[in-house]
């Protein structure tokens, strides 16, 4: 299958070695933010997989969610309103 690139895209040939393991190059690592130890999250679609930041993920993941909630409404409020009333009525 190929895959198409844009002059934005950056292509990085890397080996997979013995253990299954690879290892980001310096650049890219720097550039994503990423440090040794870091936790990086890996998606896998169809018939591809794609690496992300931790930050990355949750922004991705805050940014689906908040589709299901209309503007102007604050989740956290209504939830401690919730809890308020049930606190008053025990």
């Amino acid at each position: 299958m190929l895959i198409e690139t844009t002059p934005q895209d950056a292509c990085h040939h890397i080996r997979v070695d013995s253990s299954g393991r690879i290892r980001l190059p310096v650049e890219l690592k720097e550039k994503l933010g990423v440090a040794n130890g870091d936790c990086v999250v890996v998606v896998e679609r169809e018939d591809e997989i794609r690496l992300e930041t931790a930050a990355q993920a949750l922004a991705r993941a805050q940014e689906y969610f908040s589709t299901f909630v209309p503007e102007g409404v604050s989740l956290v409020d209504e939830l401690l309103d919730e809890r308020r009333a049930e606190a008053r009525d025990e």
